[in-house]
């Protein structure tokens, strides 16, 4: 069972146990854009010992009723669940934590001076990831249902502006990339995202809040880059006759 861990990729292990994503996130083992790599790989990389990762992993209990196995789902299933768990969060959560860390860096920031930082990445974060999230919105997410109802009607969708899915996709993973690197960041100079000792109420409701949202930001890139993403373009080189 634990060579067979081994050998498995990131994405394939959150895939099969979305909850596997709190022990990567622990670990600090990227499993959204580095979801590729197998999970031997990515502990080495990390210096983290693969038997303790491994332990963790079989810790937890399956649970059907709270385990989803994305895997299976169609990418229009794929799509819907990103837009109501993940994109909705996004919306939901700028406007509420925006005011919360602005009072906490005015408050606190004079004894904590990494807050400015963690604010002005916060904030960089958010506003790509509210232009990112269109983007999926308005160009990629209904070109790939087209090709999936294509698929299913046994036709050849229109060749779209963007010529190819290949094309966004590849642009949507480099910006997923460019989060990944402002997430990293905040985890480091927030020790992930523990409060110092004299934190106030506020101050530690801010850092639970950008944990949640952190967690929510990694499960969101690791559903469209490890699962949707692979789907769409397999499905458009189908339809096209072409080789992936």
């Amino acid at each position: 069972m634990m060579t067979d861990l081994n050998q498995k990729t990131l994405g394939e292990l959150v895939n099969e146990d979305p909850r596997r994503a709190t022990v990567f996130q622990k670990w600090g083992l990227d499993f959204c854009c580095g979801g590729k790599q197998s999970l031997e790989t990515a502990c080495t990389k990390a210096g983290v010992p693969v038997s303790t990762v491994v332990e963790e992993l079989q810790a937890l209990q399956k649970d059907e009723e709270e385990t989803h196995d994305f895997s299976k789902w169609s990418a229009t299933e794929l799509i819907r669940f990103i837009l109501d768990n993940h994109h909705a969060f996004v919306e939901a959560q700028i406007p509420q934590i925006r005011p919360l860390l602005a009072k906490v860096v005015q408050v606190h920031g004079g004894r904590h001076p990494e807050l400015a930082e963690v604010q002005q990445i916060w904030e960089s974060m958010a506003d790509h990831l509210v232009v990112h999230m269109k983007k999926e919105e308005l160009m990629l997410f209904p070109y790939i249902q087209k090709l999936e109802k294509a698929a299913a009607e046994g036709t050849v969708p229109d060749m779209p502006p963007f010529g190819s899915v290949r094309n966004p996709v590849h642009v949507m993973e480099a910006e997923h990339e460019e989060e990944g690197q402002r997430l990293k960041r905040l985890q480091q100079i927030t020790n992930h995202f523990s409060p110092p000792a004299d934190a106030c109420n506020t101050f530690k409701a801010v850092y639970a809040l950008l944990n949640d949202f952190i967690k929510n930001l990694l499960m969101h890139i690791h559903l469209e880059n490890n699962l949707l993403f692979p789907k769409a373009i397999d499905l458009e080189a189908q339809l096209r006759g072409e080789t992936v």
